[in-house]
């Protein structure tokens, strides 16, 4: 009866730990590969002169946002291609807005090193984890009504 109970044991104690590397993977998994839904007009953004930037849609247009930081090698290629793209005229009805939580100094370092035209840089003085953003890139396309069409983790 003792070994039966052993077995049973060695079972259950196999399922349970099935049960939480499944439940580790899928953390994980929307933890860093989803989007975070969160209020984009609620955001409280910094332009790098220190000024308030109000997340505005305009009409005809869509905007993308996308989180990143500055040592991230995936964001700057997602930086090139845009610039790349707008200047070429590919994606006329477009605004950037790229948003990073690291310091206006290495901000303002970053962009006067780079120089991108076509993307508003700006400094979210907050941890970009607590609205649940703890990968980069992480892209947001908002339409001229400010609705979401779509959100992508990574490049």
């Amino acid at each position: 009866m003792l070994k039966k109970a052993s077995k049973m044991n060695k079972k259950y104690s196999g399922y349970l730990l099935l049960a939480l590397a499944i439940g580790i993977v899928l953390y994980q998994y929307f933890k860093y590969r989803v989007a975070p839904d969160f209020n984009v007009n609620e955001l409280k953004l910094v332009t790098i002169e220190g000024k308030a930037y109000p997340i505005t849609f305009k009409e005809n247009k869509l905007l993308v946002i996308s989180f990143f930081t500055t040592w991230c090698g995936s964001c700057h290629q997602e930086f090139k291609e845009i610039q790349q793209a707008k200047f070429k005229n590919l994606i006329p009805n477009f605004e950037f807005v790229a948003i990073t939580d690291e310091s206006l100094e290495k901000l303002n370092r970053y962009v006067e090193h780079y120089s991108y035209d076509y993307i508003d840089f700006v400094h979210y003085p907050q941890n970009v984890g607590n609205i649940g953003v703890h990968a980069f890139p992480t892209i947001y396309i908002f339409n001229s009504k400010g609705k979401l069409l779509y959100s992508k983790v990574g490049l």
